[in-house]
């Protein structure tokens, strides 16, 4: 077997191209993984290695682009004056008035282009606007998104990320998500979630988290990500709060009961028999594939409050709710299964997260930190939209 390899550079897996005969891989600067990073691995250790180690990234799907605006819009609520009970009702109609000036303003930008499309027999999205920060008009201000690069080309790119995919959808799918998101906004209203906005003592949108205790010290491995909303509620109790724009089925009906049961599905007990695939071994926590978020989240809250507390890491004594907040317009058919707020509380957190944290170190963190070419868990309904279906030699075998 050949040496492990090192490298220098925060991103070790760039050292498979210089030297593709290793078996094994050192990740000698630690590893940084985000709960999307943990869930990508639960699902499909290929998948986390083509899409955090090879840094593969998909083109926005006007699907994707609902949870982007969604949690754009929203980060106006961490502003104080957003959040008086007397202003709920003023700051409906003004985020309302956003998204409706918002799609305005792309049909405008588009119209020259469609035109144009439309009269040579091409597709309605076949041309973009050429666009930049600077150039970009007022209405779309508030869609632009900070850049951490340094690099001038890239703070662009990164700036314009949401705008882009706006501009190059056809005008029906433009139609179809101007009509989601205002009746998103209008069953957040109705189901008391601005109102609860404006009974906190404060409200922190886009909060980075980060944890070193989590795991094993010998694993190197440190959680990080970027919490939705971290809330303080009036007598001091904090909760970790995380949008998600899906939700069909089970996890939409109202019965506090089955919805609950749902996002308890991450923690079902799991076999350590070694003989298991991957697939085999995370079955009973599919259902909650993408809840990982939750109590990842509720981990870096607490140990953050107890570092800043100077105390040793004892996040179960400092355990905030976690609350998966969904955000959808109720269907006409089923007006009831619209937005819901699903909540973990601390005592449940505490009861459930050592065995969770301990099956993520031996059988997700430990395994990554010794191979190269992590295991493949296919499945036709995830390969299918897979960025890397194309390369992945596993693609297509599903059983």
């Amino acid at each position: 077997m050949s040496q492990p390899a090192t490298t220098s550079t925060s991103n070790a897996w760039l050292a498979l191209d210089a030297q593709p005969e290793v078996q094994m891989l050192e990740l000698s600067e630690g590893l940084t993984l985000s709960p999307s990073g943990v869930s990508s691995l639960v699902e499909c250790p290929r998948k986390f290695f083509y899409q955090h180690g090879l840094q593969l990234k998909g083109k926005a799907s006007p699907e994707s682009l609902k949870g982007k605006l969604i949690h754009k819009l929203l980060e106006a609520l961490a502003e104080p004056q957003w959040r008086s009970p007397e202003r709920c009702e003023q700051n409906v109609e003004a985020l309302t008035l956003r998204v409706t000036q918002t799609f305005d303003e792309v049909a405008r930008l588009r119209a020259p282009a469609e035109a144009t499309n439309a009269s040579e027999g091409l597709s309605a999205n076949a041309t973009e606007a050429p666009m930049t920060p600077e150039t970009t008009p007022a209405a779309l201000h508030w869609l632009l998104m900070p850049s951490f690069s340094d690099d001038a080309a890239m703070q662009t790119y990164e700036a314009m990320a949401l705008i882009r995919p706006l501009l190059q959808l056809s005008v029906f799918e433009r139609l179809a998500l101007q009509k989601w998101v205002l009746g998103a906004v209008a069953d957040l209203k109705q189901h008391g979630f601005f109102m609860q906005v404006a009974a906190a003592t404060d409200w922190q949108v886009e909060q980075k988290l980060t944890a070193q205790q989590v795991f094993d010290p010998a694993l190197n491995t440190t959680l990080m990500g970027i919490a939705d909303v971290v809330v303080t509620m009036p007598e001091g109790r904090k909760a970790v709060l995380d949008y998600k724009t899906y939700g069909d089925g089970k996890l939409t009906q109202k019965k506090p009961e089955t919805r609950l049961k749902h996002v308890l599905s991450v923690f079902e007990p799991l076999s350590d028999d070694e003989a298991l695939t991957h697939a085999e071994r995370f079955k009973p926590w599919a259902q909650g594939l993408k809840l990982f978020q939750l109590p990842l989240y509720a981990l870096m809250l607490a140990s953050l409050q107890t570092e800043t507390e100077q105390a040793p890491a004892q996040p179960s004594l400092a355990l905030p709710e976690a609350v998966l907040q969904l955000v959808r317009p109720a269907p006409i058919e089923n007006p009831d299964a619209g937005s819901l707020a699903i909540t973990l509380t601390p005592e449940v957190l505490a009861r459930q997260l050592p065995e969770f944290t301990r099956v993520l170190q031996q059988h997700l963190i430990a395994p990554l930190r010794q191979t190269v070419m992590p295991e493949a868990s296919p499945n036709d309904a995830q390969c299918k939209y897979c960025v890397a279906k194309t390369i992945c030699d596993a693609a297509g075998m599903a059983v």
